[in-house]
C-alpha cells in the first residue's frame, strides 16, 4: 500500500522578495520581544528590501528596549516604525531606533523617568548599589538616544524635563523635536508581505 501522507511541495519564494510589515502592539517584555527580533532576523535571511513596524507599546524592560534599539539599529536593512497609537516610556528608544519614523495623526509619545516594573530583591549593599549605577547607566543611555536620534537643541532637551516629570507629546509635537519623521495614517502597503 502506498504512503497515502506526503509532504506538500514547498512553497516557491518570490523571485524578489517584498517589503514586509511587523506588528508590534504589545509591551516591550519576553516573549514579545523575542518574537520581534525573531521576526526581523526572518525578514533579513529572506532577503527583504525594507521592513516597517507598525508599532503600539505602553512599555516595560528597560533592559529589552535599549538591547532592541541596538539590535534594530546593527540590521542590514532599513527599518520603518510607525506609531499607530502609542509608544510609552522605554518603547521609545526602539522607535527611535528606525531609519524612517512615522506616527498616526492621534499617537502620542509618553516620556518618564525609568523604574522596575517589578519588585527587585535586594539582599545587601552591593546589589541596592549595582541597581543604582544600572539605573544611572540607562538613563545616560536613553539621554543618548533621544539626542542622537533626534533634531532637539541643547535647549530644548532641558526643558523637557522627562527624567523629572513625565511628559506626553502629541505626534504634532514630537515631529517639530524630531522624535517622529512625518505624520500620517499607517495604511500597509499593496504588495507588502504582513
Amino acid at each position: 500500500m502506498e504512503n497515502q501522507f506526503t509532504s506538500p511541495e514547498p512553497m516557491p519564494m518570490p523571485k524578489s522578495p517584498r517589503p514586509v510589515v511587523i506588528y508590534y502592539c504589545a509591551p516591550v517584555v519576553h516573549p514579545a520581544t523575542t518574537k520581534l527580533r525573531t521576526a526581523l532576523c526572518n525578514a533579513v535571511n529572506l532577503g527583504v528590501p525594507s521592513t516597517t513596524i507598525f508599532m503600539s507599546s505602553v512599555g516595560g524592560s528597560v533592559e529589552e528596549g535599549i538591547s532592541l534599539f541596538a539590535f534594530i539599529r546593527s540590521l542590514p536593512v532599513e527599518v520603518a516604525i510607525h506609531n499607530i497609537d502609542h509608544v510609552d516610556s522605554i518603547a521609545l528608544a526602539i522607535y527611535l531606533a528606525g531609519s524612517i519614523r512615522r506616527a498616526n495623526p492621534d499617537a502620542t509619545f509618553l516620556l518618564h523617568d525609568f523604574y522596575f516594573p517589578h519588585p527587585v530583591p535586594i539582599s545587601n549593599r552591593h546589589q541596592a548599589s549595582d541597581l543604582s549605577v544600572s539605573f544611572t547607566a540607562f538613563r545616560q543611555k536613553m539621554t543618548d538616544i533621544l539626542k542622537t536620534r533626534t533634531n532637539m537643541s541643547d535647549e530644548q532637551f532641558k526643558s523637557l524635563k522627562f527624567l523629572d516629570e513625565p511628559v506626553v507629546k502629541t505626534a504634532a509635537a514630537a515631529k517639530e523635536v524630531g522624535i517622529t519623521h512625518e505624520i500620517g495614517l499607517a495604511v500597509a502597503p499593496v504588495g507588502r508581505v504582513v
